[in-house]
């Protein structure tokens, strides 16, 4: 039988043009394919006629291609999917096929929009972590793998820490942590593997300067999400708190030395006159155990004539 029209303006339209052209039968079989198809794909023009056009096709894309390859369709159809080259990359390529009913073919044209599908994941993902970024605001901000590396690194590191834009990336993290403090910080990033979120009340980092900062952090396992693939982990400095912490702590021991070792009578009482403590010197005086006068007006104590 001799060619239909349409099949000769196929093999005009095939041979000539810069579109990614193929022509596949009632089975779904690929029966020409144009230079393009060749260049983007690939593979070599014995290696594909014959055989099902759904070959080439991703797996998890192959349900619509097998739709369009039936070659049922009474009108022109678009579909989008992946297609394997011969080297095994992932080429994104928008469809129009048409039916050729003369010869029982479909006529399907496509476009390579592996660039554009790619620019809008990166695009996707970049809004994700930019509202990460918003929600933690002037954290310090960072994204770390499974080895705790990090990939990237925001908010207030620079400002606080003192490190560059570059200084820590693919660096580990565990390395800037003090030795007294790694112990604990490991067993909390162990807990991912089962938490969602981990916090971790208060540890040294290691700033740029050499000193030691206190941090609280906050990780959360985002290494699911096809946007960040990595631990979000969210830091705040809190050396200021906990050296204020540490003061109050001398001041209340100094204190309480003085209160414990002062030969003379010293007594805290509550707004009511209920005794709150009492030092040894006047424990001594009332020949009474502390727990005796704890939580008892100090006038109970007293000598009658006072």
């Amino acid at each position: 039988m001799a060619p239909s029209k349409d099949f000769q303006i196929l093999a005009q339209v095939m041979r000539f043009s810069p579109d990614v052209l193929c022509a596949i039968d009632s089975k779904g079989l690929i029966q020409a394919v144009n230079a393009a198809f060749l260049q983007v794909l690939r593979y070599e023009e014995v290696e594909l006629l014959g055989n099902p056009f759904t070959d080439i096709v991703h797996p998890d894309d192959r349900p619509a291609a097998l739709h369009m390859a039936a070659g049922k369709q009474a009108e022109a159809v678009e579909f989008e999917c992946r297609c394997v080259g011969r080297a095994g990359q992932e080429i994104v390529l928008a469809w129009s096929v048409f039916p050729a009913p003369a010869d029982e073919l479909l006529l399907c044209a496509s476009r390579n929009v592996t660039a554009e599908r790619q620019a809008a994941r990166q695009a996707q993902a970049q809004a994700e972590l930019n509202e990460v970024l918003v929600q933690y605001g002037f954290d310090m901000v960072g994204l770390m793998n499974e080895e705790g590396i990090y990939t990237y690194l925001g908010g207030s590191i620079q400002a606080t820490l003192g490190y560059g834009p570059s200084q820590l990336l693919q660096h580990n993290a565990f390395d800037y942590i003090h030795p007294e403090d790694l112990h604990k910080v490991q067993a909390c990033w162990q807990m991912l593997s089962t938490h969602p979120v981990v916090s971790i009340a208060d540890f040294r980092f290691r700033a740029a300067n050499g000193e030691w900062k206190w941090v609280e952090t906050s990780i959360r396992n985002q290494t699911q999400n096809p946007a960040i693939g990595a631990y979000v982990v969210s830091s705040r400095d809190i050396t200021e708190r906990k050296q204020s912490a540490f003061e109050r702590e001398e001041r209340e021991q100094r204190f309480r030395l003085l209160f414990e070792n002062n030969l003379s009578l010293a007594v805290f009482q509550g707004t009511t006159g209920v005794v709150l403590d009492m030092n040894p010197a006047f424990l001594a005086f009332l020949k009474q155990p502390k727990q005796a006068v704890v939580g008892k007006q100090l006038i109970d104590f007293m000598p009658v004539e006072v």
